[in-house]
């Protein structure tokens, strides 16, 4: 299950000064506009790009792979991985928190960490979860034909899994991938590659490393009881047999 973050901002009536009709309109459409913007990589639409996305492309203009399509793909797990909370091996800015910042994404996607090694098949980024550097969370990316695997391994990690392995079809996310510029790939399906990074490693991963430091997950599975079974209640025979895979515990 991908973590759903809460981004949107949440404006008082308050916020807005009371001065002059036009004024107050406009500042009222600003606030409005902040609200609505897009933030996430699963919201994207080709009207509406993520400011974070737009650093990250504008950063791989001025220091393209030869195969665009490859620089693309692993700068968008990188922004997926900045998404649920990791931030890069060296960082040491101010803002500790281990759940989504969205002035910090704003900071790192201006510089995402994506070397490839010198024959340009495989790539390696590194994580961490700040006030939790004794993990350092590693993927390694191969270009494999036309496939990128992704591996990733959690040096530090005693519970869940030791290593996770996924393998994404950069045609999936990219209209036409093989040109040579970046700025005339076409994305596709942003929201697809996010749930599937999220939740096949980015959320697995966090939840065993907070588990491990006796961190509360937050997340739907340890929600009590009492409230599972309301939320059961309200949900169709298909959801229910949905939320059973979710809910581990629940039949057992």
């Amino acid at each position: 299950m991908a973590e759903n973050n809460n981004s949107k901002m949440v404006i008082s009536d308050t916020d807005i000064p009371q001065s002059s009709g036009y004024d107050l309109k406009t500042k009222s459409s600003d606030k409005t506009e902040n609200v609505l913007r897009t933030y996430l990589l699963e919201e994207y639409k080709p009207d509406a790009c993520p400011e974070s996305l737009q650093n990250l492309l504008t950063c791989l203009e001025n220091h393209a792979h030869e195969v665009p399509g490859l620089d693309t793909l692993a700068g968008l797990i990188f922004l997926i991985m900045a998404e649920s909370g990791f931030v890069p091996i060296d960082y040491n800015g101010p803002d500790k928190s281990y759940d989504f910042h969205y002035n910090r994404m704003m900071t790192i996607s201006k510089n995402p960490r994506i070397r490839w090694s010198s024959d340009g098949i495989a790539c390696t980024l590194k994580f961490k979860l700040c006030d939790l550097e004794q993990f350092e969370i590693k993927l390694i990316l191969i270009s494999h034909s036309d496939d990128l695997i992704v591996t990733c391994f959690v040096k530090g990690l005693k519970l869940g899994n030791l290593a996770y392995e996924l393998i994404l079809d950069p045609r999936t996310y990219f209209v036409s991938w093989r040109t040579s510029l970046i700025r005339n790939l076409m994305l596709q399906n942003l929201d697809v590659l996010s749930f599937k990074i999220k939740d096949g490693i980015a959320f697995p991963i966090k939840c065993a490393i907070l588990q491990q430091n006796g961190v509360p997950l937050p997340c739907l599975a340890n929600l009590p009881l009492e409230i599972l079974w309301l939320i059961s209640r309200k949900l169709s025979g298909r959801d229910l047999s949905k939320f059973s895979k979710v809910i581990n515990n629940w039949f057992k």
